[in-house]
């Protein structure tokens, strides 16, 4: 987006605009005023011009619109000083486009209101906004000069010279004290007032002392600038510049200081702003690298803050050592695990305090543990191994250690190692389970379908009608159990990462039915009354698709279970509902014996089963709500329930719409 430097927005115009410009216009003509009484080589040159300073921050605080009021207080204090009209609009052109130019530079180059905070901005404000922009000015000035006839030939260059360096310095030393306290107001603390009065202080003396004759040496100020610029803020700076300069122009003027009685005044005050602006260059500079530094130190202290925050709350314990092993920081997470303390094992290597045996029981000697390997091999290593605690127990982990190198060189390494008892208990109940399911349950079920499947094809001669029908059944049957088997393997491998679900359009409806039909006898065996429901839209029924073998495996444990912990008479109410926001939900609510409050917690828990199911049925696993919970978490489904013992429980599921294919 471009940006037109000379349109003024006719929004802009209103109330605040003018009184800004009001005050911009007021003290550009009352400093240039001022500047003007001191301007000895020609009418309209001084080697003393605030109002470049005042332009250049007015611009840059204010924006670009602010050009009508510089324009207008330029030709106001030349109109009113000597100069002719066409003279003034010359000289007031000039000190506008000097303000612009200045303005633009420090916003595209040097970083704008921020340059002073920055070395470089301050090296690029000094070289473009100081020494560039002024000599615009101070040309297109004296110019209008010599063609007003206000200003030979002879004299363009002495003539030139003060209006360059007057409008350079007033750039060096007012723009900074603007910018910098109009842009940082923060207060002092208590601490800093008393440092910043006493640099002050001591500044103005040393301002007197030097600038009365009582030392003449102009060199004796720069320290205590440099201890303000060391010390205290680059806004602080700009004051003391600003005073000091002040200091010795009035005296200069009086006849005292290193720089006086020289063939002319103005020869004088150029001596003065030469060593004014030197100082304020080189003291800005300062204060911009001491405001670079504690950037990058609060931007070191805060990262380190964010490091130790994350290793804090890191859920696995960490152990960082030098190159030679010793241990220079543990987290919280290292001192819940093992119950060492941090103050404990800093400076120690794991060797001394830490024992780790192998899988075998066997210790892990120190130069095959996976930190040393790490440090020495310079390599990543992985490895499982158990890991005593303090109190003497121990824990089977995962550990992971990583060399840290950097530039090439070997600085320390770092472990990170968890927990794995759960996971290695699980592991045990997958082997256990997969092994049971694939050789107990899987193939004397194929021997069986397998003949059943024979008989019906070729040995049905001799057999009744109803005969047929029941060796029909008992092959449904055991078709239904083969495809369950399957899906128990399947919610093993799920468990395993090697689990697919291929989801397909089907009917929940028709699925609930068939589960309902194949569980009649035990139904009316114990004479229940079973209440179905169908709350679904017909774009959900349209809409939904899952894995029709793990949605009969949800079905048939959630009812199985219902059915066989309500009493003989009782009922159970299935519901099955849309939410309106692609998910389906079935609720599945009994009469029967319900859930010790005491043990809800970890009913879906493998291998679990309350007490009072197990007086009941002893034929039960404990695995089925596990495995239900498993499948449904998978389908990024949920289940919950309530239950209140003796009175029944109700079960929850949600399943959304469309299950993804994994």
């Amino acid at each position: 987006m471009k940006t037109n430097i000379l349109k003024i927005d006719k929004a802009d115009i209103n109330f605040r605009y003018v009184l800004r410009s009001l005050l911009v216009l007021i003290l550009y003509f009352v400093a240039g005023k001022l500047g003007l009484k001191l301007a000895f080589e020609n009418i309209s040159a001084t080697a003393v011009w605030p109002p470049t300073g005042i332009a250049i921050a007015a611009l840059l605080l204010g924006g670009y619109r602010y050009y009508p009021a510089i324009f207008l207080g330029a030709f106001l204090v030349n109109i009113t000083t000597a100069g002719s009209v066409a003279g003034s609009l010359g000289i007031a052109l000039g000190n506008m486009l000097e303000g612009l130019l200045g303005a633009f530079l420090m916003n595209r180059y040097a970083g704008g209101k921020r340059a002073f905070q920055k070395v470089d901005g301050v090296i690029k404000f000094t070289f473009l906004s100081t020494f560039l922009a002024t000599t615009l000015s101070a040309t297109v000035g004296v110019l209008s000069l010599l063609l007003t006839g206000n200003a030979t030939l002879a004299s363009f260059k002495s003539v030139w010279l003060t209006w360059w360096l007057g409008d350079a310095s007033g750039a060096l030393i007012v723009t900074p004290l603007i910018v910098l306290w109009a842009t940082n107001r923060r207060p002092w603390r208590k601490k800093e007032a008393v440092e910043a009065l006493v640099v002050f202080i001591i500044l103005l003396t040393i301002g007197q002392i030097v600038f009365r004759d009582i030392l003449p040496f102009a060199y004796l100020c720069i320290p205590v600038l440099v201890w303000a610029a060391l010390r205290l803020t680059a806004r602080e700076v700009s004051m003391g510049i600003f005073f000091l300069a002040l200091i010795a122009i009035v005296n200069t003027l009086k006849g005292y200081g290193p720089f006086a009685n020289q063939d002319t005044q103005n020869h004088s005050l150029l001596l003065v702003q030469l060593f004014m602006g030197t100082v304020a260059i080189m003291s800005l500079i300062v204060a911009a690298i001491v405001a670079e530094r504690t950037a990058d130190e609060e931007e070191i202290v805060e990262e380190q803050a964010e490091d130790e925050a994350l290793l804090t709350s890191i859920g696995d314990g960490i152990i960082a050592t030098d190159k030679e092993g010793k241990i220079v920081l543990v987290n919280k997470t290292f001192e819940n695990l093992l119950g060492w303390k941090e103050k404990e094992v800093l400076g120690k290597r794991t060797a001394e305090f830490l024992k780790v045996q192998n899988e075998e029981g066997e210790d892990v000697p120190g130069q095959r543990r996976p930190l040393n390997v790490a440090l020495w091999e310079k390599k990543k290593v992985t490895a499982v191994h158990y890991l005593a605690k303090k109190n003497g127990g121990k824990f089977p982990a995962s550990l992971v250690a990583t060399p840290v190198i950097l530039s090439g060189k070997l600085i320390g390494a770092i472990e990170v190692f968890h927990d794995i008892t759960k996971e290695k208990e699980i592991d045990q109940a997958k082997t256990e389970f997969v092994s049971l399911a694939s050789h107990q349950l899987k193939t004397p079920l194929s021997t069986i379908n397998w003949y059943v499947e024979l008989l019906i094809k070729k040995g049905t001669e001799n057999l009744s009608e109803k005969q047929k029908e029941y060796l029909e059944e008992v092959f449904q049957a055991s078709s239904r159990m083969d495809s369950l088997i399957n899906a128990l393997l399947t919610v093993s491998r799920l468990e395993m990462e090697t689990f697919n679900i291929v989801p397909q359009k089907i009917s929940l409806e028709a699925s609930l039915k068939e589960t309902l039909d194949y569980l009649k006898p035990e139904i009316e065996e114990k004479k229940l009354k079973i209440s179905e429901k169908y709350l679904v839209t017909e774009k959900a029924i349209s809409s939904f698709r899952s894995d029709p073998k793990l949605i009969q495996m949800i079905l048939q444990n959630i009812l199985s279970n219902a059915i066989r912990y309500t009493g003989n008479g009782g009922r159970i109410e299935v519901t099955i509902k849309d939410d309106g926001r692609n998910r389906l939900l079935i609720t599945v609510a009994d009469n029967g014996i319900g859930i010790p409050k005491a043990e809800q917690g970890q009913i879906f828990s493998k291998l679990f089963r309350a007490s009072n199911v197990a007086v009941i049925d002893r034929q039960g696993t404990g695995l089925g709500l596990y495995i239900v919970k498993s499948i449904i978490n998978r389908m990024h489904g949920n289940i919950k329930f309530t239950s209140v013992e003796n009175k029944g429980t109700t079960f929850y599921i949600s399943l959304p719409l469309r299950s993804k294919k994994i």
